[in-house]
């Protein structure tokens, strides 16, 4: 991801959207992450990596200025390979296509949190007994449940046959 230059754009036409941390350093070819790898320390800085761009009027009188622009360091974000790994970066570019053509009432909606809440246990006896309980208590209640059908089918083959009570029986001749 490259960074963006903002020195030259007017005074309030820029509004940043990702800024690295004061951590993040420049690479000017593919990167391989490897744990054990020294990466140069050099150029650690914070860094804009995608910002909104909205044109001044050059008359304050004039009317308000039309058009809006997202500019992001780098087309790959948005290519199959990341938006595979990454969906923030595919919801990234929806919302910023909804946001340029003035549409926002989608961008509220796919920008909500659809991950599960998380459990909360008064204690980590209960949360223990609830993870055993799945690992364990189900199978086991599966199994409880297999045995008392099969016991039951036994039962039944182990009865003589009785007509129902309305049927008569064939007559001896």
């Amino acid at each position: 991801m490259s960074t963006i230059d903002t020195s030259h754009a007017a005074q309030g036409s820029v509004t940043p959207l990702f800024v690295t941390s004061r951590a993040g350093g420049v690479q000017e070819t593919t990167v391989m992450l490897d744990p054990s790898r020294e990466f140069r320390r050099d150029s650690l800085a914070s860094r804009l990596v995608a910002a909104l761009v909205n044109p001044l009027a050059k008359n304050p009188a004039a009317a308000a200025p039309h058009g809006r622009l997202v500019v992001v360091g780098s087309s790959d974000f948005a290519s199959d390979r990341y938006a595979q790994n990454s969906p923030d970066n595919l919801a990234f570019v929806q919302n910023a296509v909804d946001w340029l053509a003035q549409d926002e009432a989608l961008i509220a909606i796919r920008s909500k949190n659809r991950a599960p809440p998380p459990l909360v246990f008064t204690s980590g006896t209960m949360r223990d007994a609830v993870k055993y309980g799945n690992v364990i208590g189900v199978p086991v209640l599966l199994m409880v449940a297999g045995a008392l059908r099969l016991w039951r089918r036994r039962q039944i083959t182990r009865e003589t046959y009785r007509p129902p009570a309305g049927e008569a029986t064939p007559a001896a001749a």
